[in-house]
């Protein structure tokens, strides 16, 4: 009882713990189902919120590698690890969580078939990949994401993969013929009017197909696609590209000149935005195209150029980097302290379960104790009114038995060996002791007085003179009997049993009990006269 009340207590102090309040954050959002935390974070990478919508992403991905998520609920945190990638790319430059938030994202992804978002996450590491001028693995993980994209017909996923893959074999690789696969597959004339970036797509793919037969006609085609990003949001990044792809069929043309003036116009542009990582680059293309039309001062001039600008974004980086390792950190630790606290609550749970199995386990023993202590009750009464009978048949003198048995004593209270009634005790105990129940490992002066249908002290007393040593004695020389007769080998059954198989066999529980009875009522160990009785068995055959 005193455990049940400790148990039971304890169970209380968990559930309360399970109610305490936690952080404000997660108590007021951790009962909001995963899809419309994935809906809020959303929301709030729409508006350029980046910290509320990676803290609701958090959330809505929280227990994405539990076996027990349903379809959806996996779906959802393959997304949400997948746009937590996405912000800390693009809005917080912490590459290494954003690469450990896709890659969980893409085992749920791999795992489960959800190739559409196994394509974003594609794009967005051949982002990462990129950004660190690893090219070669940037422009492999683009081509996965676009034959995906083709294949399934993601339009807006294809678009992305092949502006990607662009950017990389013209701004980058210098290689004008790196993609001609992925120019005949792609399906310009069905890409959807609703994506804004669709006219500056199909004028791009023009320039790249006329690009070799008329590089002036290309070029026409990359100011058209530069004009079409007029009314797209973000769009500098594409004007960007047009120009350097621009300057690079210029140079292929043997117009270094040219191509540097189109650079420069780029940067001079007021309706760029002022990006100083394009700005570095412009300078240094535009220093190497001036020293390929070998004029000198000039390129040294672009040079000095690219190197202070490359100075001056390397000092404002290193002064940013504090202020980003500080707000990394509060996200990790905003992330963690959202793990520590599911986490509690899981665990929490699991003792609350534990706990009540643990009570249904000692309930289940209580009633068993019950039921036994019921089972126990109704054999002592039934022996209680066993006894009562024979004490009635006692003092009424109704019975011969108990006349008999009546006579068994004298008046001191000793049996009288010679009555009836333990001559014919003596009859049922050796009529039992020549039955195979006396082989049992079980069989003791208990049941063999339960046999005779009398006591423990009478089976005593009618032993007392019949044998010398009572009960144990009798019973271990019944069984070495039976042992030396099947030591002998006349019996073909036993003839292969071992000494120690033998001695189970009538009843002895070890190997040295059984020896030590053995020699007491033989004078030999079973070995021996196993032995002796073999080799004169073998001699009264030969002879």
């Amino acid at each position: 009882m005193l455990l049940i009340i400790c148990m039971t207590a304890v169970f209380v102090i968990c559930v309360l713990k399970l109610n305490a309040e936690p952080k404000a954050f997660f108590e007021a959002n951790k009962s909001i189902d995963r899809a419309t935390l994935l809906e809020k974070g959303t929301s709030f990478i729409h508006e350029n919120i980046p910290d509320s919508a990676i803290a609701y992403f958090i959330l809505a991905s929280q227990g994405y590698n539990s076996p027990n998520l349903t379809e959806k609920d996996r779906s959802i945190c393959a997304k949400a690890l997948s746009n937590i990638g996405y912000v800390q790319i693009f809005y917080f430059n912490d590459y290494p969580a954003a690469y450990s938030a896709i890659t969980s994202s893409n085992e749920l992804a791999t795992t489960y078939g959800y190739t559409h978002i196994q394509c974003i996450n594609d794009i967005n590491l051949g982002s990462i990949y990129s950004l660190n001028k690893d090219f070669d693995e940037a422009a492999q993980l683009y081509r996965r994401a676009f034959n995906t994209a083709l294949q399934n017909q993601y339009n807006n996923q294809l678009i992305a993969a092949f502006v990607d893959l662009v950017d990389i074999y013209f701004y980058e690789k210098d290689d004008l013929q790196g993609m001609k696969t992925e120019l005949h597959a792609f399906p310009v004339d069905s890409l959807p009017l609703s994506n804004s970036v669709t006219p500056y797509v199909r004028n791009v793919y023009r320039a790249l197909k006329s690009v070799e037969a008329s590089p002036k006609e290309a070029i026409h085609w990359l100011n058209l696609a530069k004009d079409s990003l007029v009314n797209v949001n973000k769009g500098e990044r594409y004007r960007y590209n047009a120009d350097y792809m621009i300057s690079r069929i210029l140079q292929h043309e043997g117009k270094p000149i040219p191509a540097a003036n189109q650079l420069k116009q780029m940067v001079r542009d007021s309706a760029m935005q002022y990006n100083p990582d394009v700005e570095s680059m412009a300078y240094l293309r535009i220093s190497k195209y001036y020293n390929e039309a070998q004029i000198f001062d000039s390129a040294q001039h672009y040079k000095i150029c690219y190197l202070e600008m490359n100075d001056s974004i390397s000092t404002a980086r290193k002064m940013m980097e504090v202020k980003d390792l500080k707000a990394s950190h509060e996200r990790q630790a905003f992330a963690s302290e959202i793990t520590r606290m599911t986490d509690a609550q899981i665990f929490q749970r699991r003792i609350l379960t534990g706990i009540c199995i643990a009570l249904a386990i000692v309930l289940a023993l209580l009633a068993a104790i019950v039921i036994k202590n019921r089972q126990l009750h109704s054999r002592n009464v039934e022996l209680y009114m066993r006894n009562r009978e024979l004490l009635e048949l006692h003092d009424t003198g109704t019975s011969t038995e108990t006349a008999t048995t009546e006579g068994a004593f004298r008046e001191n209270g000793k049996l009288m060996s010679g009555s009836d009634f333990m001559v014919e005790l003596r009859k049922k105990i050796l009529n039992i002791m020549e039955s195979d129940e006396v082989f049992l490992p079980t069989f003791n002066s208990s049941r063999l007085a339960t046999l005779c249908d009398t006591n423990t002290r009478y089976i005593s007393g009618a032993l007392a003179e019949m044998k010398e040593g009572g009960f144990p004695a009798l019973l271990a020389e019944t069984r070495v009997r039976e042992a030396m007769r099947r030591l002998d080998g006349s019996d073909t059954q036993y003839a292969n049993l071992t000494i120690e198989a033998i001695g189970e066999s009538v009843g002895f529980k070890s190997r040295s009990t059984f020896s030590t009875a053995f020699k007491r009522v033989t004078g030999l160990t079973p070995n021996d006269y196993r032995r002796i009785s073999i080799e004169k068995r073998n001699k009264g055959q030969n002879s």
